[in-house]
This record gives C-alpha cells, sequence and structure tokens, in this order.
C-alpha cells in the first residue's frame, strides 16, 4: 500500500475483485474495473488519490486480477475539481492518470494477450506480520503458481496469473504494501 492509502481502498477490496474477476471468468465476459480518482467525503470517506504511485498502484492491482477494461471514476463532489478547475486547468490527477495509461500503453499489448485469467497469488513479505486484505482472500487465491517454485520478498505481493492462447503462463506482479 502506498502509506496513507488505507483511507481510499478497504481491505474488502481484494475480496471484491476476485468475486468480480471470478464472475466475467466464469460467464465468458472480460473483467472491467474502475480506478477510485474521486473524493466521497461521505461515509466511506473515499479521498483522491494524491500521488501518481496511488494511481498506478491501483490500475496494476486490477490487472493482476485479469482487468482488460479500466476507467478512471471521477465523480467530482468538490469545489476545487477532481481533473480540471471549473476554468479548464488541469490538476495534478489528470497527469496522473495521463501518466499511468502511458505507462500501460507501453506493454499493454502483451497483457491482452493472455485471455484467460486463472487467478492470484499472494506473498506477505519478510518485513510484514500481516496483511488483513490477504487474509480475506486466502480461502480462494491460487495455492501456487505454475512454473513457479518460490517466491520470497521482503514487500507484500500480489501475482496474477494468465494463460496466452499457445498456453503460455503469464505473471502480473504488484507491490502491495
Amino acid at each position: 500500500f502506498p502509506e496513507g492509502y488505507e483511507r481510499l481502498i478497504s481491505t474488502n477490496w481484494l475480496a471484491a475483485n476476485y468475486k468480480a474477476a471470478l464472475n466475467a471468468k466464469n460467464n465468458s465476459y472480460a473483467f472491467g474495473a474502475f480506478i477510485q480518482t474521486c473524493d466521497e467525503g461521505g461515509t466511506r470517506s473515499f479521498r483522491l488519490p494524491t500521488t501518481l504511485e496511488e494511481v498506478k498502484w491501483q490500475t496494476y492491482i486490477n490487472m493482476a486480477f485479469g482487468a482488460k477494461k479500466l476507467a478512471y471514476y471521477g465523480y467530482d463532489n468538490s469545489p476545487g475539481g477532481t481533473y480540471m478547475t471549473l476554468k479548464g486547468a488541469p490538476l495534478d490527477l489528470y497527469y496522473f492518470v495521463q501518466e499511468t495509461n502511458a505507462e500501460i500503453d507501453k506493454f499493454d499489448h502483451v497483457i491482452v494477450a493472455f485471455d484467460e485469467w486463472v487467478g492470484v497469488k499472494s506473498f506477505l513479505g519478510t518485513t510484514s506480520q500481516s496483511n488483513e486484505a490477504f487474509d480475506k482472500i486466502a480461502d480462494v487465491e491460487l495455492s501456487s503458481l505454475t512454473g513457479v517454485k518460490n517466491v520470497t520478498t521482503s514487500r507484500d505481493l500480489i501475482i496474477g496469473e494468465m494463460i496466452d492462447g499457445s498456453g503460455n503462463h503469464g505473471y502480473m506482479i504488484v507491490g502491495y504494501d
């Protein structure tokens, strides 16, 4: 997690992603996800991502869950704006999304070649004692990754496994601490 992100993304988020990705897989449609880029301010206290890393982190986690369609949820409940001011001047979040999309454009052809999402596996880093979000997917995550003997990491990781049309396995690896 990027520091302070707990106020934006619930520990239930991975479990919700898993259910949505599995439903898409079981019903033969592409999994799509929204990247949370709004300031809700109500009882859930969603906040705007404040760094490029926060936007990328959400995006890549969704890709590890096999997301083929991504959209940015930018409902604006603030007088200052989310992506742009009322006068049309871009704000930081506009540039964060722009840079994230540009980075994805460099490798999306690889990701979309893997048309079957197998699942995800979480790995607790050697510097972590526990991860509540990982606990909530423990019963449904993959028990192992095909062709991977061992993973050792100092940081918490999520690894998504996919298969292409020729049976090759691919992995999306995302830091989760």
